[in-house]
This record gives C-alpha cells, sequence and structure tokens, in this order.
C-alpha cells in the first residue's frame, strides 16, 4: 500500500510548494500581484489534478472487452475480418 501512496505524498508536496512560491513571489512588482498569483495557483491545481487522474488510471486500468469464439464466428461469417 505504502508503494502506491508515497509518489502521491511526494508529488502532491512538489505541486504545494509551487504554489507556495507562486503565490509569494509571483508577481512582487507587479500591478496585477492578486491575478498573477491566482494563475500561479490555478496552473498548479490544474497541473497536479491532471497528473494525479493520470497516476490513478495507471493503477487500475481498464481492460479491453473479450470476444467469445461465437462472436467471432458470426463476424467472420458476415465477411467482416477480424483475424488480422
Amino acid at each position: 500500500m505504502l508503494e502506491s501512496v508515497l509518489p502521491i505524498v511526494i508529488v502532491t508536496a512538489v505541486f504545494g510548494c509551487v504554489g507556495l512560491f507562486g503565490f509569494f513571489f509571483a508577481g512582487r512588482k507587479s500591478e496585477d500581484r492578486g491575478l498573477v498569483q491566482t494563475m500561479v495557483i490555478t496552473t498548479a491545481f490544474c497541473l497536479w489534478i491532471f497528473w494525479l487522474a493520470a497516476y490513478m488510471s495507471q493503477m487500475h486500468p481498464l481492460l479491453a472487452p473479450e470476444m467469445k469464439v461465437k462472436e467471432v464466428c458470426v463476424l467472420d461469417h458476415a465477411g467482416i475480418n477480424v483475424c488480422t
């Protein structure tokens, strides 16, 4: 269990640090500091949630449907070549 949780914790901490770094240091001398902070935090969150979805989808991948022999015979009889 720890081997699947540890990468999530580490990457979450990295994205959290990126978000905090962006919040405190991005756009320090800009008129639009609030906008820049919002953009950096939103970007860090979106990248983290995308990474989390991709990582978790690899933990339990969807399996391809399996065809029964009878279905293959019906398709072959109809002229659909399924063996290529």
